[in-house]
């Protein structure tokens, strides 16, 4: 199937907006914006993102690497372009962005909900690599906010 078509074929499904981010033990981090997020199995409790091969971010998420998620609010696409911006080195990205202090992963402040856990799993899958990660700790931060979706292209919103 041609490209493009598959891209745009796909992008009729709506998907929630997050940050997977993690860190080295130089505490040098990394993170990035995906669409491409799902829970597994509730018991134990996973789950999945994936991540191109050509990322420079692939490194960080070996097995055991901890991995912080953070589920964007329709309020932060500038924070979600940021995290998506080839262009923007990841110590630019985390640049003046608050960041939870009681987590083991980089995890940004002032989300919807946030998870922590750890990959336990690195699949092939065509030009991405999937990772499965075992989730530790997490929290809702903003239960009265709307999540931020992508769809058609765009940035959505739920509309009640």
């Amino acid at each position: 199937m041609e490209q493009s078509f598959f891209r745009q074929l796909c992008g009729n499904f709506a998907t929630g907006v997050t940050v997977i981010s993690s860190q080295k033990e130089d505490g040098t981090q990394t993170g990035f914006t995906a669409n491409s997020f799902t829970s597994v199995s509730l018991d134990p409790a996973l789950v999945l993102f994936c991540l191109n091969k050509e990322a420079l971010s692939t490194s960080f998420f070996s097995i055991g690497a901890a991995v912080g998620i953070s589920i964007l609010t329709d309020q932060q696409t500038e924070l979600s372009n940021r995290f998506a911006n080839p262009k923007i080195t990841a110590a630019e990205r985390f640049k003046e962005v608050a960041l939870l202090s009681q987590a083991s992963a980089p995890i940004l402040a002032n989300c919807m909900a946030w998870m922590e856990g750890v990959v336990e799993s690195k699949i092939d899958g065509g030009d991405h690599w999937i990772f499965i990660s075992r989730i530790t700790q997490g929290a809702i931060e903003k239960p009265a906010s709307s999540p931020l979706l992508y769809a058609l292209g765009n940035y959505n919103t739920l509309k009640n």
